[in-house]
């Protein structure tokens, strides 16, 4: 067993703290996200006229990726959208762009019949192969759902601890995952550390969060930046819906390119991190800049979500790159990286 301490652990590492814990079973907390519930009569069609994706497509149980954006096509906030019951929907994002896409959606409602409201939960990530049913054979419990499989964004309501916890087959890394939301106070974080002992360290959360390449709203991206740019679009943009705030921005750079910079990886030789926010060169040329660095241990090397110019978002190709005076050797990688 290895002697890594679980709380820097990957995916894949044993737990050396519990025997019985399967060996790529781990979780990290979220503090720092947050729910906001959309309810009313006129949510489903106020929010289908707001955001990027097809809420009206939803059924009960199900998720989607979402965005809000300004009339330019800038992001406001990514998140999931959950349709938790009829007229009823649940944002989940991290705080900051959780509250912005809140804002955003509030800046137009006028005489809409809908209601937001913050609900204080705790969240956790849990990732592993069949991670779910493992945890609730871990916890001696029958297992969530009536053991059905989840589809991909689907999510349910159960029971942990006697506690009510809500689960969304979401991962935020490679590896098969899952968010599981609960009210604030029923110390979640703890019944997961008494069964699978010490979380992950934030550089293991992060290494698979660039892996994966999801981009951190105020690191990757921010308020000015367009939808596109970053790639999220595939995920978060419905094409056959009707209009919505910045669709004609995102339909354009759809139908005719002409992006100046995207968000790409790239996978460096050598052990060495290099520095972000820093201008990368080629032949004294600037060609972008690294915004999220980490060693991978998945592919045995750094990697980083890179703003690259157009010219140089080219999946394959090798690259002699000077960061702050150091050269460095790089492959421009798609994302997610394989």
């Amino acid at each position: 067993m290895s002697s890594t301490p679980a709380s820097s652990s990957p995916a894949g590492v044993a737990n050396p703290f519990k025997s019985d814990v399967p060996a790529d079973l781990s979780y990290f907390p979220l503090p720092d996200w947050k729910v906001f519930e959309i309810t009313g009569p006129d949510a489903e069609h106020f929010l289908q006229s707001r955001l990027s994706n097809d809420v009206t497509a939803l059924q009960v149980g199900q998720s989607q990726l979402n965005a809000a954006l300004t009339r330019q096509g800038k992001i406001q906030g990514v998140f999931s959208l959950l349709k938790t019951a009829e007229d009823t929907y649940w944002l989940l994002a991290p705080a900051d762009e959780a509250t912005r896409a809140i804002e955003g959606i509030h800046q137009f409602h006028i005489l809409e019949s809908f209601t937001t409201r913050e609900c204080p939960h705790q969240c956790l990530f849990l990732q592993g192969t069949n991670g779910l049913e493992k945890g609730f054979t871990l916890w001696n419990q029958p297992p969530a759902n009536d053991g059905q499989v989840m589809l991909p964004h689907t999510h349910f309501e159960t029971r942990l601890h006697e506690h009510p916890v809500r689960i969304l087959n979401r991962s935020l890394s490679l590896a098969e995952g899952y968010i599981l939301m609960a009210a604030s106070g029923n110390d979640l974080e703890r019944r997961l550390q008494e069964t699978i002992g010490p979380p992950l360290s934030r550089a293991a959360f992060e290494a698979g969060r660039v892996e994966a390449g999801i981009p951190r709203y105020g690191q990757d991206y921010s308020d000015q930046t367009l939808l596109p740019e970053t790639g999220l679009e595939h995920q978060t943009v419905s094409y056959d819906k009707g209009c919505y705030l910045g669709q004609e921005v995102v339909a354009r750079v759809r139908t005719y390119g002409a992006l100046q910079k995207k968000l790409i990886g790239l996978v460096f030789g050598g052990a060495t991190c290099p520095p972000v926010d820093i201008p990368c060169l080629v032949h004294g040329e600037p060609i972008g800049h690294l915004s999220s660095v980490v060693f991978s241990s998945r592919f045995h090397a750094p990697i980083a979500l890179a703003w690259l110019n157009k010219d140089w978002q080219i999946p394959g190709r090798t690259l002699t790159i000077d960061i702050g005076g150091q050269s460095y050797e790089a492959r421009i990688s798609a994302l997610p990286f394989n």
